[in-house]
């Protein structure tokens, strides 16, 4: 069973490297000890299941009301963003493990997508934190400057960039 409450006391009132990094390490402990569990046939399937106490608090830290007339729902945070980059410079731009990689494309995946915490975050050119994450983006994706996509970030983003290393990494 995951322990959320570390994350909790790591994330409270600052989401900086210290909490994302926390998040990673409660959830990939979780998932390298369901991987050698020998008695779990599907450990990618009781990795989702048990990471339902963790969904809510990342949804409290990634998604907030929207405040714009006409849209109803949740919408991402700048947390949310800075969560983006944190894993795109320390664990994608990093040399991992095939089953930190696949951790990472189940956790986007599956259990972000899945549970409604992403979006589309626009990028401002003239933002020097945006600006890095468009670097990164444009390094890591191959992309042009004068691609549209290239300004924008979200979870696509995230698992386009794995399933781009496990290509380059077969050849």
């Amino acid at each position: 069973m995951i322990q959320p409450y570390s994350i909790i006391k790591k994330c409270n009132y600052n989401s900086n490297y210290k909490c994302f990094e926390e998040i990673y390490k409660i959830l990939y402990i979780h998932w390298t000890k369901l991987h050698n569990n020998k008695y779990i046939d599907e450990p990618e399937l009781q990795f989702g299941l048990d990471s339902v106490l963790v969904v809510d608090i990342l949804r409290r830290l990634f998604m907030k009301d929207s405040a714009i007339s006409g849209v109803s729902g949740k919408l991402p945070t700048i947390t949310y963003k800075k969560f983006l980059y944190h894993t795109i410079v320390h664990k994608l731009m990093k040399k991992t493990s095939k089953s930190f990689n696949k951790f990472l494309e189940i956790l986007f995946m599956s259990i972000l997508e899945e549970n409604a915490i992403t979006g589309i975050i626009k990028l401002n050119n003239r933002c020097k934190f945006d600006k890095k994450i468009i670097q990164h983006k444009k390094n890591l994706l191959n992309l042009s400057s004068g691609t549209k996509d290239l300004y924008t970030i979200s979870n696509s983003d995230i698992i386009n960039i794995i399933i781009k290393h496990r290509q380059s990494n077969k050849k």
